[in-house]
């Protein structure tokens, strides 16, 4: 429970009881500064309830959008289908989907991980019909981005055969620290390979105190930015 929580939960609980304060640790959700809330009460109270949240910090104030059918959460579209929830992938007006095209400059393992991260993201669609859609437009995307059908088309099968139930699952996160030193270019066959001038110069390095040190602890990793032709 978050600092905003756990002052929104006691202040629903002095103002309107219990009940509601339960109804809304039970609907309430949150990442990061997005929040959503399936409600089944009147606008009015909707209303009250907005006022109620921004008074909880006046560093904190809350836009709200609200919809009997459809509303965006972060990336998903969330919609009302019945007694239902359906999900669809939710593309900000913004997005162009000028994806990383295939005769790009970064390398090759990069390059064709593109389709199979993309067709991934298809698996939160609820609806087969919508998801069907939904790769059917990915692969025109990625057919214009130069990639081959038959990459693409493996992709798409291999997000296909994800189990639903353990992408949904929190999976731990390693607690191992890494000591690295990063060295860090952009993608362009033109620029000199300076990574392996530093890897040569090392007992150069060592001549100073302070690196000495750093270099007996630490690992150095190569990692390029993004550079497109």
């Amino acid at each position: 429970m978050g600092y905003l929580e756990k002052i929104l939960y006691q202040k629903t609980l002095e103002k309107y009881g219990n009940t509601f304060s339960t109804y809304i640790q039970n609907n309430w959700k949150r990442y990061l500064d997005d929040c959503f809330i399936l409600w089944d009460k009147s606008i009015e109270k909707l209303e009250e309830f907005k006022i109620l949240l921004n008074g909880i910090n006046d560093n904190i104030q809350f836009t709200m959008d609200h919809n009997e059918e459809e509303l965006p959460f972060l990336d998903v579209l969330i919609k009302k289908a019945g007694n239902k929830i359906d999900t669809d992938i939710y593309y900000k007006s913004t997005n162009s989907k000028q994806y990383l095209p295939f005769d790009s400059c970064h390398p090759r393992h990069t390059r064709i991980n593109v389709p199979f991260c993309l067709a991934r993201i298809c698996t939160i669609i609820s609806d087969t019909n919508t998801q069907h859609t939904r790769l059917q437009e990915l692969r025109t995307t990625l057919t214009n981005r130069n990639y081959p059908q038959p990459l693409i088309d493996s992709a798409i099968q291999r997000a296909l055969k994800l189990s639903i139930e353990d992408l949904r699952q929190t999976k731990p996160k390693k607690k191992e620290k890494l000591k690295t030193l990063p060295y860090i270019s952009t993608h362009n066959p033109l620029n000199n390979a300076a990574f392996s001038t530093i890897l040569q110069s090392t007992a150069l390095l060592k001549g100073d105190p302070k690196m000495n040190r750093i270099l007996e602890t630490h690992t150095i990793i190569k990692s390029n930015g993004n550079q497109n032709p």
